[in-house]
C-alpha cells in the first residue's frame, strides 16, 4: 500500500487518474468475483441439502464421500471470497489517495492560473506608467523648445536693438560733424579717423553678436533634435 501510494503520488494529475480508474476497475472485478462465489458456495449447499434431504433415510455412511466432495470444491471459492475480502480495503484506499492527489493537483493548477493573471496585471499597469512617463517628457521637451525659441527671439530683438542703437549714434555722430562744419570748426584727419576706427569695432561687435546668436540657435536646434530623438 506505501509503494503504491508513493507510485500515485510521483504521478501526474492525468496519470493520477488514470490510475484511480484502474485501481475502481480491480476493485470491481474482485467485487465481482466474490459475488460469484457467494453464489457458487450458496447454490453447492443448496445443493447439499437437497442430497441431504432426500437421503435422510439413507445411512450416513453413503452420504460421506459427496458432503466431502462439496466441501473440498467450497474450499476453493472460499479462499477467492477471502482474497478479495483483504484486497478491497487496499482498493479503496489506493482509490481515495488518487482522488486526494487529482484534486490537490487541480488546486495547484487553479492558484497558478491565478498567479499568471496577476502578473499579467502587474504588467500592465507597469506599460501604462511607462507611456505616461513618455508623455510626460515630451510635453517637457516640448516646454523646453518654446522656452529656447523665446530666448532666440529675445536676443534676436536685443541685437536688433543694438544695431539700431549704433545706427542711432552714427546719425548723432554724423549730425555733430555737420554742426561742427557749419560753425566753421575744423575736425582734424585724426578725429575723423578715431570716429571710423569705432563705427567699425561697433560694426565688428554687431557682427560678433550675430555670429554668437547663429551658433546659439544651431545649438538648441541640436538639442531640440537629440531630445525628440531620444523620446522617440
Amino acid at each position: 500500500m506505501g509503494l503504491s501510494c508513493l507510485l500515485l503520488l510521483s504521478l501526474s494529475p492525468d496519470a493520477a487518474a488514470a490510475a484511480a480508474a484502474a485501481a475502481a476497475a480491480a476493485a470491481g472485478t474482485v467485487a465481482a468475483a466474490a459475488a460469484a462465489a457467494a453464489a457458487e458456495t450458496g447454490t453447492v449447499a443448496r445443493e447439499d441439502g437437497e442430497k441431504m434431504a432426500s437421503s435422510w433415510l439413507c445411512p450416513a455412511a453413503a452420504a460421506a464421500p459427496e458432503i466431502a466432495a462439496a466441501a473440498a470444491a467450497a474450499t476453493p471459492v472460499a479462499s477467492v471470497a477471502g482474497a478479495a475480502a483483504l484486497a478491497a480495503p487496499a482498493a479503496t484506499a489506493a482509490t481515495s489517495e488518487a482522488a486526494t492527489t487529482t484534486a490537490a493537483s487541480a488546486a495547484a493548477a487553479t492558484a497558478v492560473a491565478a498567479t499568471g493573471t496577476a502578473v499579467g496585471a502587474a504588467a500592465t499597469a507597469v506599460a501604462a506608467a511607462a507611456t505616461a512617463l513618455a508623455a510626460a517628457a515630451t510635453a517637457v521637451a516640448g516646454a523646453a523648445a518654446a522656452v529656447a525659441a523665446a530666448t532666440t527671439a529675445q536676443e534676436a530683438a536685443a541685437t536688433a536693438a543694438a544695431a539700431a542703437a549704433t545706427a542711432v549714434a552714427a546719425a548723432a555722430g554724423t549730425a555733430v560733424l555737420k554742426i561742427g562744419d557749419s560753425q566753421e570748426r575744423p575736425i582734424t584727419e585724426a578725429q575723423q579717423q578715431q570716429q571710423q576706427q569705432q563705427q567699425q569695432q561697433q560694426q565688428q561687435q554687431q557682427q560678433q553678436q550675430q555670429k554668437q546668436q547663429q551658433q546659439k540657435q544651431q545649438q538648441q536646434k541640436q538639442q531640440q533634435q537629440e531630445q525628440q530623438q531620444q523620446h522617440q
